[in-house]
């Protein structure tokens, strides 16, 4: 159910600049709406300027007429009928005057979530107090906003200074790390155990015997070393226990003057861990 209602806007519009206000501050409310409503009846009211003739049925304003001056008994009787009030049941035709309160505020409005909310922000005073309570978050917001902004910035200034600082110090751990991978790739070539590892070896074997190293010649697979002594030395006896340690085979041996030549083949890593 709806209520119409009809006005001249050019005349309104007029009204409210002759009384200095601004037209679009305005909110443009019939007059039946602001006097104190009535649960159900008939009653004659004074308007602005004539009269109103208001039918109510269970809180609602269903018919209303307006006249210029007070309506005569056959006139107000017509209006009765032929809005659907009078009838067997009501057969009242009497004239009920009633000066109804005006109210601050629509009587439509207790019925009208949507209505109330544009009531409230229209009056200034509230959506001053309102616009005051909401500012408060919002500049704090902001003002967090402005304080981490200004944070960042600094932050990442720093760290700028910071990574120029060291720059030749990455580009140098750079070149170590590519320097370490290439010499780690030319060790993973050699299919041989280390020399350090074949010297330890040689040496656990000739210490005992008190000789000692005069040459030493390595390649990847092959060992020609020479070694000279006060005492005899077996070269048979040295060359089986040469052959008996994991790392050689095919052990000869030699002599050029005074010195002792051994020769030996290096196993590779396979054929040492099989």
């Amino acid at each position: 159910m709806a209520s119409v209602f009809v006005w001249d806007a050019n005349l309104v519009e007029k009204d409210i600049k002759e009384n200095n206000v601004n037209p679009n501050s305005c909110e443009i409310i019939p007059g039946a709406f602001i006097r104190r409503p009535m649960v159900s009846g008939i009653r004659l009211v004074d308007s602005g300027s004539g009269k109103e003739g208001q039918i109510w049925d269970n809180g609602l304003l269903k018919v209303s007429r307006w006249w210029k001056e007070e309506p005569n008994q056959l006139e107000w009787t017509l209006f009765a009928r032929n809005s659907g009030f009078i009838s067997e049941n009501n057969s009242s035709k009497e004239i009920q005057k009633d000066n109804a309160d005006w109210l601050e505020v629509p009587w439509l409005r207790d019925n009208l979530g949507i209505g109330n909310l544009k009531y409230l922000l229209k009056n200034k005073i509230i959506t001053t107090s309102l616009a005051t309570i909401l500012a408060f978050p919002l500049l704090f917001t902001l003002t967090q906003y402005v304080t981490y902004k200004v944070m960042t910035i600094t932050t990442q200034n720093e760290l700028s200074l910071i990574k120029e600082d060291t720059q030749n110090i990455r580009i140098q751990r750079r070149n170590a790390i590519s320097n370490l991978s290439s010499i780690e790739q030319l060790i993973s070539l050699n299919n041989h155990p280390h020399q350090i590892e074949i010297l330890s070896s040689i040496h656990s074997q000739i210490s005992p015997l008190g000789l000692s190293l005069i040459t030493w010649d390595y390649a990847p697979g092959k060992l020609e070393f020479s070694f000279e002594s006060n005492d005899k030395v077996n070269s048979i006896s040295l060359i089986k226990d040469l052959e008996k340690d994991y790392l050689f085979h095919n052990v000869s041996a030699s002599t050029r003057g005074t010195r002792q030549i051994l020769k030996m083949n290096i196993k590779t890593k396979q054929e040492i861990n099989r």
